[in-house]
């Protein structure tokens, strides 16, 4: 099979300059020294290269993470881990909670889509002890079932269980 020649193709912010052959474990890989826009070099298997997972030496990431961090300045705050986190449980069926979320059918209301439209809704944490709780726990996240509650007020707002009965 003839090898693909990539010299002097772009991949997102990256160009293929020329192929390095790489020892892996018992295996040479055929790889490229690839330039970025930003003037840095990496070296990529084809494989990266070419599926559109990799599209700069690491500087777009670096790139989004301060745009995103810049949008409202919250980025990481115990506010913006909450709106996320909220998000996660309802949206994404790979996280650890989203049985009891978005599995019963649970969902954010589309106003808090956008960060900050949820943190003009529930404000700033009152206080460290203090932590964001649905008021009526089968209803959806929305700015009218929504509110920073006490551990206490917490513990005492939850779902209804049925017992299991164990036969013996």
């Amino acid at each position: 099979m003839k090898a693909l020649d990539l010299t002097a193709k772009r991949f997102g912010r990256l160009v293929a300059m020329f192929v390095v052959n790489v020892l892996n474990s018992d295996r040479t890989r055929r790889c490229w020294e690839c330039r970025c826009d930003c003037g840095n070099t990496v070296v990529l298997d084809t494989t990266r290269l070419r599926s559109g997972h990799t599209v700069s030496c690491g500087c777009f990431k670096t790139e989004m993470l301060t745009e995103w961090s810049l949008t409202h300045g919250d980025y990481g705050s115990i506010e913006y881990r909450s709106w996320a986190n909220m998000k996660a449980r309802c949206n994404n069926p790979n996280n650890d909670r989203f049985y009891d979320f978005g599995g019963r059918g649970i969902k954010v209301c589309a106003r808090w889509d956008c960060f900050e439209n949820f943190l003009a809704d529930v404000g700033r944490r009152p206080s460290p002890r203090h932590q964001l709780g649905r008021l009526d726990v089968n209803r959806d996240y929305g700015p009218n079932n929504y509110a920073w509650m006490t551990p206490k007020r917490l513990a005492s707002n939850r779902r209804l269980r049925r017992a299991r009965h164990i036969k013996s």
